[in-house]
């Protein structure tokens, strides 16, 4: 009986609120109704889902084929520079959201188009900021979509595993050639690593483009004796080499 109560009395304050003070949609600016969070129900199904038949043979996991460590690599949306689904980037890496990144993590492990791409998964491993970086930004947008992303699934995220060592600059305006030199060495092991020896890890970032900076990640991370390792991203470039 109490329960009941309390339920009433939650569902009636969160609809005051909301009235009071409407929530929008990120993405579209519509009205969110009692129960959405920051994406409404039609940017949701709106989403213009990766839907690639396999995780291991796309244009994203294709990237990776050079280490023999690698397993599979997908991306939950594709976007263009413009679009309006880029807003929920902007808005998780900087406006200070990072509650949006975590649902975003959560919605992508709860896709279908996901089904069975974490099975065997060990831990997940979200690209490291620097320290400079973080302390700027607030947080790691890449380790709270992990976050999300260990809601649902229960793998634990490792934090501690590597390290940026360069305050590399911003990648947004390179070429290809340039984003490949912009990332070069900027990532280390810590002693953290050892305990990942024979262990498939999961490696998280929110933007692939040109796929750089999960690469040299990548480079890094094999080092480890007897890993194996996959890549999952929130978004993906929709360039015409990505979305062959």
């Amino acid at each position: 009986m109490m329960k009941t109560i309390v339920d009433h009395l939650r569902a009636f304050w969160n609809s005051l609120a909301d009235f009071l003070f409407p929530r929008v949609c990120v993405t579209c600016g519509a009205r969110l109704s009692t129960g959405k969070r920051f994406v409404c129900t039609c940017c949701e199904q709106d989403m213009p889902l990766v839907r690639y038949p396999s995780f291991e043979d796309n244009p994203m996991a294709r990237r990776f084929w050079a280490f023999p460590a690698f397993v599979r690599a997908f991306s939950f949306f594709f976007y263009q520079r413009g679009s309006y689904k880029t807003r929920i980037l902007y808005e998780f890496k900087y406006h200070h959201n990072p509650q949006l990144a975590v649902y975003m993590g959560r919605l992508l492990a709860q896709s279908p188009t996901f089904q069975g791409f974490f099975n065997d998964i060990d831990c997940l491993i979200p690209v490291p900021l620097s320290v400079e970086r973080q302390k700027e930004r607030g947080y790691n947008q890449s380790e709270r979509l992990a976050a999300g992303i260990s809601q649902i699934t229960g793998i634990p995220v490792e934090n501690n595993v590597v390290v940026r060592v360069t305050d590399n600059p911003s990648q947004t305006h390179l070429t290809a050639m340039e984003r490949c030199d912009n990332v070069r060495s900027i990532f280390a092991l810590t002693p953290h690593a050892d305990a990942l020896r024979g262990k498939h890890i999961l490696l998280i970032d929110d933007v692939f483009t040109t796929g750089a900076t999960l690469v040299e990640l990548s480079a890094v991370c094999v080092q480890i004796p007897e890993i194996r390792f996959s890549v999952v991203t929130l978004a993906l470039a929709s360039y015409t080499f990505y979305s062959q």
